[in-house]
C-alpha cells in the first residue's frame, strides 16, 4: 500500500469519525468501529478536518458562491471534538441533529453497512462507520 493509499484510508475514516461523534458516539465506539487505536483514529480526523478546511479555504479564494469545506466554525469544531476523553459523550455540545434519528446514506456510490448506537437518550441512530 503507497502512502497515498492510507492518506485517502485516514481521510475517510476520519469523515466516518466526523459524523459519528456529531451524531452523539462516543470516542469509544469510533475507535472500536474503526478497528484503530485512539492516536489514529484521532490523526484521522484532524487529517479530515484540516483537508475540509484547505478545500474552504480555496473555494473562497477563487471566488466560489457554494464553497465545499469546513468554514471556520466547523473547522474549530471538528478540531474540539478531538479532546473528548474516550467514554466522554460528544453529542451535547456539538450536534445540531441531537435526539433525532439519521437514516444510512450512500457516498460516492459505495454501501455503508450501519452499526446501530444507542445514544444517552435511548434513540437509536445509523451510524456508517466503516473501516
Amino acid at each position: 500500500m503507497t502512502h497515498f493509499d492510507e492518506l485517502k484510508i485516514d481521510r475517510q475514516r476520519g469523515s466516518r469519525a466526523h459524523e459519528a461523534l456529531l451524531l452523539g458516539a462516543t470516542w469509544s465506539e469510533v475507535i472500536a468501529s474503526l478497528d484503530v487505536t485512539s492516536d489514529k483514529a484521532r490523526g484521522a480526523l484532524r487529517l479530515y478536518a484540516d483537508g475540509q478546511h484547505f478545500l474552504y479555504q480555496e473555494d473562497v479564494e477563487r471566488g466560489e458562491a457554494r464553497p465545499r469545506g469546513f468554514d471556520a466554525a466547523q473547522y474549530t469544531t471538528a478540531l474540539a471534538l478531538i479532546n473528548f476523553g474516550d467514554d466522554e459523550p460528544t453529542r451535547t455540545a456539538t450536534s445540531p441533529r441531537a435526539g433525532r434519528p439519521v437514516p444510512g446514506r450512500r457516498r460516492g456510490g459505495s454501501r455503508s453497512a450501519g452499526i446501530a448506537v444507542g445514544d444517552r437518550s435511548g434513540c437509536t441512530h445509523r451510524r456508517a462507520l466503516l473501516r
